[in-house]
């Protein structure tokens, strides 16, 4: 269940940046909700430019390669085709 630890970590750095940010003035809120934003960019190009995903594998025409990688993932064949 290590999820688990890592949404709570991230909960607490959340919290953290908020506790931060509290007293600088109007423009706090603005700055906390942006901080969200600073992480989810880099994220979002990884899963994008990964180069092993099914999605990428499937948009180069390899069907047979998205195939086995969600073999990979996923516990059976069955799950992988569903």
């Amino acid at each position: 269940m290590s999820w688990q630890m890592w949404v709570a970590f991230g909960i607490l750095i959340g919290f953290a940046a908020n506790l931060a940010l509290f007293k600088i003035g109007d423009i706090a809120w603005r700055l906390q909700l942006g901080s969200a934003f600073i992480p989810a960019v880099p994220l979002l190009l990884g899963i994008y430019l990964c180069p092993e995903s099914p999605r990428w594998y499937i948009k180069k025409g390899r069907y047979h390669n998205a195939y086995a990688s969600l073999v990979n993932l996923r516990n059976t064949p069955l799950q992988a085709g569903e």
